[in-house]
């Protein structure tokens, strides 16, 4: 598989991810659970996905597709934004897992709801993320590698 084709899995895989965790958060929310703990919404799980999943896909991105495409004259200011919601993701990641990590009553109403709240940026702004990429970042870097390639 080339690095192209697995950004797009990896893309579908991440659309998964935040799909469950959509429809759990709409469960909390709705009061279909009344409580939040870590095996109600594996919140482990999804933690361990955004920091090793979603950090190895950024640097697939920052590592190997941004500089090709750099090298052969794309759009700084498009590429310094996809950078930066980079960024951005992985401090609303690290503020995620501080706020697990603290030792907080999980299952106190204030913190259930701020965990949501984190929970719903993370997945509002990885799928806007991934959407850009999908429509913009891929087809451009089909283009330079075919480029490339002739």
């Amino acid at each position: 598989m080339d690095v192209l084709e697995k950004l797009k899995q990896d893309h579908e895989n991440i659309k998964e991810k935040i799909s469950i965790l959509a429809e759990t958060i709409q469960k909390l929310e709705t009061g279909m659970v009344s409580y939040l703990k870590r095996e109600a919404i594996n919140i482990d799980e999804f933690l361990e996905f955004f920091k090793k999943f979603v950090d190895s896909h950024f640097k697939i991105e920052e590592e190997i597709i941004f500089p090709e495409l750099e090298k052969h004259g794309a759009d700084k200011k498009f590429l310094s934004s996809l950078l930066d919601e980079h960024k951005v993701i992985r401090e609303m990641i690290f503020k995620f897992q501080a706020t697990v990590e603290s030792g907080i009553n999980i299952e106190d109403e204030n913190t259930k709801k701020e965990i949501i709240r984190i929970i719903e940026l993370i997945i509002q702004k990885l799928s806007m993320h991934a959407e850009k990429e999908d429509s913009k970042l891929i087809p451009l870097a089909q283009q330079v590698l075919r480029k490339e390639e002739k």
